[in-house]
Parts: structure tokens; C-alpha cells; sequence
């Protein structure tokens, strides 16, 4: 059973909007509402010509010290702030056959 506001005759509170069993003041709604930019980047090319290193640098902002071939697909991501706004840059290298 839920403890919801309105069971003891009360409605939420002003600026808030209930959600189940939590109430959300109206600054983390419009906070969940607002849309945010991911940027998908692809890096495919032949193999051991630094696809996984470039994405690393880009991500961690150093080259890796050790390198394996990588097996698949490497996964990387970074906030980047761009006229105020974050953005999420999300790479992926792999091989191309």
C-alpha cells in the first residue's frame, strides 16, 4: 500500500509532482525533462594503426602505456561542456575486417 500524500488528505506539496511513492520538486523535474546530447563517434580503420589509442587520449586525456590488439569493439565515454550545455561523447574503435 502506497503512503502517498493524498491518503491523509493532503495533496502534494506546491511545485512538486508525485511519482509513486517519491515527490519531486519542480528543479530535478525540469532537470529529468531536459533533453540530453549524445554524440556517437566511430572509429573503424585496419588493425595496430592507434584507433583504441586515439580514443583513449581523447577520453582519459593521456595515451595508453600498454596496448593490446583489441578483440571486438573498445568502449569509451566523456562529458564535454560546449556553450554551457554537456554533452555525452560516446567511442567505439574497431577493426575493420
Amino acid at each position: 500500500m502506497s503512503n502517498s500524500s493524498t491518503e491523509n488528505g493532503h495533496g502534494p506539496e506546491p511545485g512538486s509532482h508525485e511519482n509513486g511513492d517519491a515527490t519531486i520538486d519542480e528543479d530535478s523535474f525540469e532537470q529529468i525533462e531536459k533533453q540530453r546530447r549524445i554524440f556517437k563517434i566511430i572509429v573503424i580503420g585496419d588493425s595496430n594503426v592507434g584507433k583504441t589509442c586515439l580514443t583513449y587520449r581523447f577520453c582519459g586525456g593521456k595515451f595508453p602505456e600498454k596496448t593490446e590488439a583489441t578483440i571486438g569493439v573498445d568502449f569509451r565515454e566523456k562529458d564535454v561542456t560546449v556553450d554551457d550545455e554537456t554533452i555525452k561523447v560516446s567511442t567505439q574503435s574497431l577493426t575493420s575486417p
